[in-house]
């Protein structure tokens, strides 16, 4: 439930933002079950589709490519769940890789970071607005802070997961988040994807 209805936000946010929106296929093991406070995994869940999302619908702008859509596997095993989201939006330029992970690093251009007054009215100008659940936003900004990746891999860490990007050249890029199972001995609380 967790994953679609993030999904729903993350697309109803790009469709504000840029009018159209790739589609989020979901599959493999749906009842899967974390051990997670539910506003920290739609945190990361939506940072992620947001970044999965600009760099899909970017490249469809920049090089007139047909819309893909992002795959979104759950893999239940042992001690963890790991949730594999795959876009199709070129991947991650080489001078970037290796500042993903930096607080305040954003692959953002000023002129696209810059809201309109009427979005930042909306957002009222708040740097941490998305720290909340994205079923209570109304508005945020898409990307541009440039601590978004880092939150994520504070949140995953500080609860047993962890979470890595894999590049694909040309093609897009892969994220692995992996959290603890609630078949593991060290979880507490039970949520449904």
């Amino acid at each position: 439930n967790i994953i679609h209805d993030v999904a729903r936000a993350a697309t109803q946010l790009c469709d504000d933002h840029f009018g159209i929106s790739p589609e989020v296929e979901i599959i493999g093991d749906l009842q899967a079950k974390i051990s997670y406070i539910p506003s920290h995994i739609e945190y990361m869940l939506m940072e992620m589709f947001k970044n999965s999302m600009r760099a899909t619908v970017s490249r469809h702008q920049s090089h007139g490519m047909d819309l893909q859509p992002i795959s979104v596997r759950i893999c239940e095993g042992g001690d963890f769940v790991t949730i594999i989201i795959l876009d199709r939006g070129g991947g991650i330029a080489k001078r970037e890789r290796e500042k993903i992970w930096s607080y305040g690093f954003t692959s953002v251009g000023k002129e696209e970071k810059e809201p309109k007054k009427e979005e930042a009215a909306m957002n009222l100008g708040g740097l941490f607005d998305g720290l909340t659940s994205p079923r209570h936003r109304t508005q945020s900004a898409m990307a541009g802070y440039g601590f978004g990746l880092p939150f994520c891999k504070v949140h995953a860490g500080y609860l047993g997961g962890d979470v890595s990007m894999h590049h694909i050249a040309y093609y897009g890029t892969v994220v692995h988040l992996r959290l603890r199972s609630v078949n593991s001995a060290k979880s507490v609380e039970r949520l449904s994807l």
